[in-house]
């Protein structure tokens, strides 16, 4: 039973990370600053590592 809520936590904290990954773009587009590399390496960064955790988990 402990495997069932580990699997469903990723699918929401996946949720959040592409409402922060279309935020991050939204913001991006509009200011149109260098910073967003950034940012998207950093969000990139978390997914990887996300999908790291789930799988060894």
């Amino acid at each position: 039973m402990s495997i069932e809520p580990s699997v469903g936590e990723p699918d929401v904290s996946a949720a959040k990370l592409a409402n922060f990954f279309q935020l991050g773009r939204s913001q991006a587009a509009f200011n149109s600053v260098p910073e967003m590399w950034w940012m998207l390496a950093a969000q990139f960064i978390v997914l990887i590592t996300l999908l790291v955790v789930v799988v060894v988990i």
